[in-house]
Order: C-alpha cells, then sequence, then structure tokens
C-alpha cells in the first residue's frame, strides 16, 4: 500500500510538471506595431516584418505603458525584475515593472530568465528598500523564497494601467503574451501599448 501511494505521488508529481511544460511551449511573446483591428482579431507586424494574427478574448484589457522614478518605488508594490546575476552571485535589474494590483501574485516566484545570459525573473512584493553600492536595493520576497536585487541609477521603471480599448489601433507599439492553441491560432485576454516613444519591455 505505501509503494502504491509513493508511486501514485510521484506520477502525480511528474503529470503537473509535464503540465507545466505544455503552457510554457504554448506561450509565446510578441511585440511589435498594430497593422490592423478587426473585431476580435488583432494583427501585430513585428521587428522580423511578420505579421502575427492574435484573437482578442471577449473581456480582453488594454493597460498603457509608462515610467515612474525609482523612488516611487514602495514597500508593498507587487513587481517584476528581470536581472542577470553577477560573478560575485549577486544580482543587478536590467528591467523592473510595477504591477497593478490587478496583477499581483501573478506569476509569483523566482526563475531563469532567458532574454540575458545568467538572467534571472522575480515576480515578488516589495519587503524593502536600500541604498547599496550598485544602487538601490529591492529586497523581494515571494512564497518560499526572498532576493536582494541593485537597481542601477537611470534604468527605466516600467508601470501599466487600464485603459480605454480605442487606443489600440494601428500604428500603436504592443507587447503581449498569446496562447497557441493545438492548430497554431494565436489568443490573447490582455495587450499592452506604449506611448510617448516608449519601448515596451522584453
Amino acid at each position: 500500500m505505501q509503494r502504491a501511494k509513493l508511486v501514485f505521488i510521484a506520477m502525480s508529481a511528474i503529470l503537473v510538471a509535464c503540465v507545466c511544460v505544455v503552457q510554457a511551449q504554448n506561450m509565446r511573446r510578441i511585440r511589435g506595431v498594430v497593422s490592423a483591428i478587426d473585431g476580435q482579431t488583432l494583427s501585430v507586424k513585428t521587428a522580423d516584418e511578420q505579421i502575427h494574427r492574435i484573437t482578442l478574448a471577449e473581456n480582453y484589457t488594454v493597460q498603457v505603458m509608462s515610467t515612474i522614478e525609482l523612488a516611487a518605488i514602495a514597500p508593498g508594490n507587487f513587481v517584476g525584475v528581470g536581472a542577470q546575476k553577477q560573478a560575485d552571485g549577486s544580482q543587478v535589474a536590467m528591467q523592473v515593472i510595477v504591477f497593478s494590483e490587478e496583477a499581483r501574485g501573478r506569476n509569483e516566484g523566482h526563475r531563469a530568465w532567458s532574454t540575458v545570459p545568467e538572467g534571472t525573473m522575480t515576480n515578488a512584493t516589495v519587503e524593502a528598500t536600500a541604498e547599496g553600492t550598485r544602487g538601490r536595493e529591492l529586497v523581494l520576497t515571494y512564497k518560499g523564497g526572498k532576493q536582494t536585487i541593485s537597481v542601477p541609477p537611470g534604468l527605466p521603471i516600467y508601470t501599466f494601467a487600464l485603459a480605454e480599448r480605442s487606443m489600440l489601433k494601428p500604428g500603436a507599439k504592443v507587447s503581449l503574451m498569446a496562447t497557441a492553441g493545438a492548430d497554431g491560432a494565436l489568443s490573447t485576454s490582455s495587450v499592452r501599448i506604449s506611448k510617448d516613444g516608449l519601448e515596451p519591455p522584453p
């Protein structure tokens, strides 16, 4: 009986891991310029000149991107920090996003980030901030762990707020996470728009 229970637990863990891998493989990040929007179909032209057609969910949201001062980050904010590990094991931020309250808890945790060599991505709550040798340090906590990441002076700090759907129009710079179906068709429930010349973060 005990052996059967252990086998069941092991198989359950493998199944969960497989599901997570499949979900990750089905997600695609798309960044580019809106070339057209026709009802629930959004067409985005990416830097490689390809046009991707994405089906928008009925309840899709539009978020507008802006920047804030580093000093505005305060304990309690839920943030996403893309960083690069240094030779001494410390982490220096390459990207900081302050999420809205609606996004609190989304993808919480600490994981690898493929955008840069030795990259890490941490979605977590700011526990404290302090001045460090490489810039302002953010102490980030998430379920099961804690990370301290230095934010160098001058790094853009991005934030997003809900916006009107009318902002989603040809010429708008956008970034989004799309889900690929079994037939390869793409869909999404949220689109981020940059304004005032800002480039969407990677």
